[in-house]
């Protein structure tokens, strides 16, 4: 079933203003319409799984998790983010851990991101912090594991 045409406006815009900051951080040329569609072809197999945005289900959690992850790369707010893993903090913090253990980053590392991205004075427990804070950490955990993968294979970080 093909996503809606309520899901397909905010999913167009947002992937317009991701595939731009994508391209002013990688020095690629937003005008290449190949790479554009290479590129949005990714985004959709790694956040849904899917080959193609045709197969993405209208409802369930696959259509939120792309928009989510668009979210990070636009840095555009956390409306999706907060619809993914609602607005329960232990959902967060078991993807938080989760990215941690799936790159082999300790949890000190990812308490300096919390500490640094928060402008705390102290490393703070997740547990101690609100939502949106989560949500912060979050981002910035996953754009640091995106740009350690882009210095690995020698790409711009």
């Amino acid at each position: 079933m093909l996503l809606s045409p309520e899901q397909l406006k905010p999913f167009w815009m947002m992937l317009t203003v991701a595939w731009e900051q994508h391209c002013r951080e990688h020095g690629v040329d937003h005008t290449d319409t190949n790479l554009k569609d290479a590129w949005r072809r990714d985004q959709v197999r790694k956040s849904t799984g899917k080959s193609s945005l045709t197969q993405v289900p209208r409802v369930g959690r696959k259509f939120i998790q792309l928009m989510a992850d668009l979210e990070v790369i636009t840095r555009s707010g956390i409306t999706w983010q907060v619809k993914l893993h609602g607005a329960e903090k232990r959902p967060i913090i078991h993807t938080i851990l989760e990215i941690c253990r799936e790159h082999d980053l300790d949890e000190h590392y990812m308490r300096g991101v919390a500490r640094q991205a928060l402008r705390l004075e102290a490393l703070p427990q997740l547990e101690q912090l609100e939502v949106a804070q989560l949500l912060t950490v979050l981002q910035l955990l996953r754009m640091n594991v995106a740009r350690m993968a882009l210095a690995q294979y020698g790409g711009n970080a």
